[in-house]
């Protein structure tokens, strides 16, 4: 989600924004970006994309990652991007991460091992 902060520290109040909660996250919207930027929501997508275009990640991750859905709650504007199970891991320029929390992790061989058979555990299922 762009447009969606999971800590109270982001601030836009300086911008006449002010976040909204909806349960533990709070909606602040892209207007701070777009204010900030100096980009419309149009020139906003084509960097966007055209930032994407240079990403080392795989044609079916890619696909994913273009398919940008928008929202308007309470007059907030918020980017979606689902990303769904390939079912496989997925490498970024040629090493592999996993989220822990609100931080990323590179993996060891090890660790990229049991990543895989728990993936595929799960496509079993």
């Amino acid at each position: 989600m762009i447009g969606v902060a999971d800590s109270d520290s982001y601030n836009a109040s300086d911008l006449g924004i002010e976040p909204f909660k909806i349960g533990p996250i709070s909606i602040v919207g892209i207007k701070r970006d777009l204010t900030l930027s100096g980009k419309s929501i149009d020139e906003y997508y084509q960097h966007y994309f055209s930032a994407l275009s240079q990403e080392p990640v795989s044609e079916e991750m890619m696909t994913m990652l273009k398919d940008i859905k928008s929202y308007t709650y309470n007059g907030a504007t918020v980017l979606s991007i689902k990303i769904d199970n390939t079912g496989k891991p997925e490498p970024y320029n040629g090493k592999y991460y996993r989220r822990e929390g609100t931080n990323t992790v590179e993996l060891n061989v090890p660790d990229l091992i049991c990543l895989t058979q728990n993936l595929q555990k799960h496509m079993d299922d």
